[in-house]
């Protein structure tokens, strides 16, 4: 009971420390401007 509870707050606290000091989402996803999905066309 001991080690699951402490791997369960090991893993939350690592996770937390992830999402805290990870690296910045990217500013601009390529790829995705050239995607054309008709929804502007007025017929």
């Amino acid at each position: 009971m001991i080690f699951s509870v402490g791997f369960v707050t090991v893993l939350f606290l690592w996770c937390i420390f992830k999402v805290v000091f990870g690296k910045p989402p990217l500013e601009h996803l390529h790829g995705l401007e050239d995607i054309d999905t008709k929804d502007e066309d007025v017929e």
